[in-house]
């Protein structure tokens, strides 16, 4: 059961990085879509969002990955409520491991 919830919690907290990283994305969406329009290559959109905003490679990585439908409200929300929730998952995982952040 430990090694199961381990494996839970590290999967959780990776889907968290991601979507802290979408949500800091979508705060700043014009800005972050100047800055892929201004690249040559999808190489230099990544190194661009990880230097001017602070994102990590595998957050800029989905960010460019990200769909446009995505920008829409309902896909927002959506995206706030399941981050939302795995920082829910993630807490209750580390409860039920006794792990300390």
């Amino acid at each position: 059961m430990t090694r199961r919830s381990l494996f839970d919690l590290k999967r959780a907290e990776a889907r968290a990085h991601i979507l802290e990283g979408l949500k800091k994305a979508i705060d700043q969406i014009d800005a972050v879509i100047a800055a892929i329009r201004a690249s040559k290559t999808p190489k230099e959109a990544k190194e661009r969002l990880i230097d001017q905003f602070g994102f990590s490679e595998e957050q800029a990585q989905a960010i460019l990955e990200m769909r446009l439908q995505r920008l829409t409200n309902l896909e927002q929300r959506k995206i706030i409520e399941e981050y939302e929730e795995t920082i829910k998952v993630i807490n209750r995982l580390k409860r039920s491991l006794k792990v300390n952040d």
